[in-house]
C-alpha cells in the first residue's frame, strides 16, 4: 500500500520522534523538471543516499505482459553484473522480480527467498558482484506501468538491518511514489522526441556491426559468446523499434548515437 503524502509530510525534520528517517519536499523536488534521465537518476540516487542506501536500481515497463527486456532500467550496479544478468535472462528466475510484479509489499533480500537450485546459484553469483543485502519496492502505477525500485544496504551491519529498514521504509515509499510520477513525466517528454539510450556494450556492438563485422567477429572482438551478441542486437532493435540491424544502424546515425 502506498503511504499518504499528508502523513509522511507531517514533519519536515530529517528524523521524527520515533527515529524514522524522513525525506523533505525540497529533496523530492530535485527529481522534477529535469531534461534527461541521467540527471533524474542522479537526483533519485541522492535522495536514497540521504536514507543511508549504498546504491540502487530503477526498472519500469509498460505493463505486466511486457517483456522484461523492454523495461527501462537505470542503475549504478556493476556494469559487468548487468551484462551477465541480461545475457542469462536472470529476470526469469529472480524471486525479487516475480514478487514485485505480483505484490505491492517490499521484499528484503535474504537467502530464504531463493528456493530452487538455479536461484541459489544466482544468489551466490550476485553476492560476488556486491549485491548482498537490500530491499526492493514494487512499482504499480495507475497508468498500468509496473516495475521495481531496489536499494543496496551493504554498509548496514546485518544485525541492525531490520531496525534500519523500519526507519527508512516510509521514506523509501515516498521516494518510490514521487520517482514514478516524475519519471513518467520525463519519459513522456522524451518519447515525443523519440529519445533512445544505449548502454556502452550496445554501442560497441552496433559500432562493429556498422563497420561490417559479423556476429562471430564481434563476439571475438568483445570476448563474449555469439548468443550474447545476438541478445544485445535484440535489445537494440527493440529500443529503436526496428526489425533489422541495418535499420538500427541508420537510426543510431540519424540520432547521433553513432558517429564516424
Amino acid at each position: 500500500m502506498y503511504f499518504s503524502l499528508s502523513i509522511l509530510f507531517s514533519s519536515w525534520r530529517r528524523r521524527d520522534k520515533k527515529g524514522i528517517l524522513m525525506i523533505s519536499m525540497d529533496e523530492l523536488l530535485t527529481m522534477s523538471g529535469l531534461a534527461c534521465r541521467r540527471s533524474w537518476f542522479e537526483a533519485l540516487k541522492a535522495n536514497t543516499c540521504t536514507l543511508g542506501c549504498d546504491g540502487l536500481l530503477f526498472a519500469l515497463k509498460q505493463n505486466s505482459n511486457t517483456d522484461n527486456l523492454q523495461a527501462v532500467l537505470l542503475s549504478d550496479y556493476s556494469q559487468t553484473w548487468r551484462e551477465i544478468y541480461d545475457a542469462n535472462d536472470y529476470s526469469r528466475i529472480d524471486p525479487v522480480v516475480s514478487h514485485c510484479l505480483s505484490s505491492t509489499t517490499p521484499i528484503v533480500w535474504n537467502d530464504s527467498i531463493f528456493k530452487t537450485h538455479q536461484q541459489l546459484r544466482f544468489r551466490e553469483e550476485s553476492k560476488g558482484h556486491g549485491l548482498v543485502q537490500g530491499v526492493s519496492l514494487p512499482l504499480h502505477c495507475a497508468t498500468g506501468h509496473v516495475g521495481v525500485l531496489s536499494v543496496r544496504l551493504e554498509s548496514v551491519p546485518q544485525r541492525q538491518l531490520k531496525y534500519h529498514l523500519a526507519r527508512i521504509l516510509p521514506g523509501l515509499a515516498l521516494i518510490r511514489d514521487y520517482a514514478v510520477d516524475t519519471f513518467l513525466s520525463l519519459a513522456g517528454e522524451q518519447e515525443s522526441d523519440n529519445t533512445v539510450e544505449l548502454t556502452h556494450r550496445e554501442l560497441e556492438v552496433l559500432k562493429w556491426s556498422a563497420f561490417g563485422k559479423t556476429t562471430w567477429e564481434i563476439a571475438r572482438i568483445l570476448s563474449c559468446s555469439e548468443a550474447n551478441i545476438n541478445y544485445h542486437f535484440a535489445k537494440i532493435r527493440n529500443k529503436f523499434n526496428v526489425g533489422s540491424r541495418r535499420m538500427a544502424i541508420v537510426k543510431a546515425l540519424q540520432t547521433g548515437l553513432l558517429e564516424f
